[in-house]
């Protein structure tokens, strides 16, 4: 009886013997890797672009991308990774974090956006006398600006400054020729088929209300 009760306890720590080693040679669940092939990216203002998806091993686990905080115009494909960027993304510089989870944890990996503004927009604006004119402005990303208004084929021309603060925009400039001083104040709209420049001008520096010359409309389409 002894020999059975033996027999049947041998059995029985060899099935668990088996069993914890069936386990461990199970896969082994880790949180994600993954790197992008760049990790500061340059964009053309006013324009959609990507990123391609990053390498990832997902280590046995396979999970979900994300990205914080949240950004106009800025998304992310959860299965691959790919950043995506259209025409609404705002100027500046944009500092995101990547993040990919699984059930077994997950990785960031900190990514920075370079957008900054410049570009050439064309309209017109409203003199003092209520007639519209055509008006084209360049902005470089330094700060730098270049005007041409009046005749589109043989424009008055201007170079001055700009600053871009909250979407708002303060330029002064001066007649190439004849040294005249006229300043802007717009405000900078954007959605996903434009950008556009709307205020007004004003006569010398500083964009004074007292010296409002007229309204400006101009866009990069």
């Amino acid at each position: 009886m002894k020999t059975v009760q033996n027999l049947l306890l041998i059995g029985t720590v060899i099935l668990l013997l088996t069993s914890c080693s069936k386990d461990d040679d199970g896969p082994k669940f880790e949180a994600p890797e993954f790197s992008y092939s760049e990790t500061t990216v340059p964009i053309l203002f006013s324009t959609s672009g990507s990123l391609s998806a990053p390498n990832v091993n997902w280590n046995n686990a396979p999970g979900a991308f994300s990205i914080s905080p949240s950004i106009i115009g800025l998304s992310i494909n959860a299965q691959t990774g790919t950043l995506s960027w259209d025409r609404s993304l705002p100027p500046g510089t944009h500092q995101i974090v990547v993040t990919a989870t699984n059930q077994a944890g997950s990785q960031d990996q900190q990514i920075s956006l370079e957008n900054p503004f410049h570009g050439i927009f064309t309209g017109s604006y409203v003199g003092s006398s209520g007639n519209t004119w055509f008006y084209e402005l360049e902005f470089d990303a330094n700060g730098g600006m270049l005007t041409r208004e009046d005749d589109e084929n043989d424009p008055t021309l201007g170079t001055g400054t700009y600053t871009l603060s909250q979407n708002t925009i303060l330029a002064n400039y001066t007649y190439d020729v004849g040294g005249s001083e006229y300043s802007l104040k717009l405000d900078l709209n954007q959605t996903t088929n434009m950008a556009e420049l709307d205020g007004a001008w004003y006569y010398n520096f500083d964009a004074e209300e007292s010296e409002l010359g007229g309204t400006v409309l101009v866009t990069m389409e």
